[in-house]
């Protein structure tokens, strides 16, 4: 975390998520570009295969993008972008 190498974030659920920087640069355009074709907001799952990315990623990219205001979560476990 010192050497700004990590990323981490404590949602409203409770859980700490932690990204390597380089990791959330890759997985990001994948998923924002993915948000950006599609007219209604997409499950975590969907997202995942429509980027190829795993699941896990795509949750805590989403937390950070979340915490940016790039998308917003419209029930739980399903995005899309502001």
């Amino acid at each position: 975390f010192k050497a700004g190498e990590i990323k981490g974030l404590k949602p409203f659920d409770g859980n700490f998520v932690a990204i390597k920087k380089s990791v959330y640069a890759n997985a990001l355009p994948k998923i924002v570009s993915f948000l950006e074709s599609q007219k209604e907001s997409k499950k975590v799952s969907e997202i995942a295969s429509g980027a190829t990315l795993s699941p896990v990623l795509v949750t805590v990219v989403c937390e950070f993008l979340k915490e940016e205001g790039t998308i917003f979560e419209k029930t739980k476990g399903q995005f899309r972008l502001v």
